[in-house]
């Protein structure tokens, strides 16, 4: 298939669900087609392709402001002055683009993505002992949520927008794509143990910073932390390197099928 691509001649498209190829299907639309929108005619393909255009070009900006502001935490537990935002803006792009020549492609990552899971778990059970601290010594929390009207309800649109965009997966389908038959069993037990086992902790992390800090908490959590210099140091290390392992892999499996 990819030598057909090359040759720029159409090719049958795989039906990802039950991994077969189905008869008629021709991809010639001269653009990088999407694992799940070959069954449906050249409209959605083009559909989705806008949107997951725009997924990757804003999930890539959300994680280069996330890198960003954990290098700006790090910079402010050292200096009374710190820089701008600005600046870490362009060092954490500056990191990814260099990260990314380092390790270009998905099978190259096998170490990181080691990696990536002990920062996971060092960066929770670390915010979580520090949230637990701080909300026992913290007696002047305020729940109450402030602003007009108008306010609170753009703020539940944000908060409704938040959710949707933390728990869908850009990268899932392509995902699915890759795994062996059949492929709905294994990406169904996948998705049954993230959004049981990986909520509790997803939400347990936010619920804790609420109970912690009341309605006035920060969006950006290690912000809010009064721990000792090395905790607030380490989480925001922790949070600035999972943020280029992430992008990454969200946008590995794009840069691989543009060099095809």
């Amino acid at each position: 298939a990819m030598e057909a691509e090359k040759r720029d001649v159409p090719f049958e498209a795989v039906s990802v669900e039950p991994g077969q190829v189905k008869d008629g299907q021709v991809r010639d639309y001269g653009l990088i087609s999407s694992a799940h929108t070959v069954d449906h005619g050249k409209e959605l393909f083009y559909i989705t392709w806008v949107f997951q255009f725009l997924t990757l070009l804003l999930g890539n900006m959300g994680f280069i402001l996330l890198g960003a502001r954990a290098l700006k935490e790090i910079n402010s537990e050292f200096s009374n002055s710190p820089l701008r935002l600005q600046y870490f803006i362009i060092i954490t792009g500056a990191a990814f683009f260099l990260y990314s020549f380092a390790v270009p492609t998905m099978s190259a990552m096998r170490r990181w993505l080691g990696i990536s899971t002990i920062l996971t778990f060092t960066y929770i059970v670390i915010l979580l002992a520090v949230l637990v601290k701080d909300g026992k010594s913290n007696k002047n929390r305020d729940y109450e949520i402030r602003g007009s009207k108008v306010s609170k309800v753009f703020s539940g649109f944000g908060a409704v927008s938040a959710i949707i965009a933390c728990n869908t997966s850009g990268v899932l389908l392509e995902i699915q794509s890759t795994l062996r038959r059949p492929a709905i069993k294994s990406m169904r037990k996948a998705l049954c143990l993230q959004y049981s086992v990986g909520l509790v902790v997803y939400y347990g992390v936010s619920i804790v910073g609420y109970w912690a800090y009341g309605s006035t908490v920060s969006e950006y959590l290690p912000t809010e932390l009064s721990g000792p210099k090395w905790v607030k140091v380490l989480i925001n290390l922790a949070a600035f390197v999972q943020s280029i392992i992430s992008q990454h892999v969200s946008s590995s499996s794009q840069f691989l099928r543009n060099s095809c």
